[in-house]
């Protein structure tokens, strides 16, 4: 007859990495898709190159709309133009079209 201590380890699971456990925890939670589009705080200095990391900075994440704190109208309306390519790249890096617009805060 087994042990009480032998059963346990029996009935006991190996470990499982939290990589693998993350995303399903996060997709129950219903909160998946605004952490995966928080990345974008991540990879925006990547994104965007080191001169415009510089004078630019994301604060907030709403329903797809990134919001970027910029240092002045001139950096607001460069950037404006470069909306789409910056768009692409994000979502690129992130692995999916988790951003959908940039809004430019002075």
């Amino acid at each position: 007859m087994l042990s009480w201590k032998v059963k346990l380890l029996l009935r006991m699971k190996r470990p499982t990495s939290i990589n693998s456990i993350l995303p399903k925890v996060l997709e129950n939670l219903g909160i998946k898709k605004g952490v995966e589009a928080h990345k974008s705080f991540v990879f925006w200095d990547k994104a965007v190159g080191k001169t415009i990391a510089k004078h630019s900075k994301p604060f907030s994440v709403k329903k797809g709309t990134l919001f970027v704190r910029v240092e002045g109208s001139v950096w607001a309306n460069e950037l404006s133009l470069m909306k789409k390519k910056i768009i692409n790249k994000l979502n690129k890096m992130i692995g999916h079209e988790s951003i959908k617009d940039i809004v430019f805060k002075i």
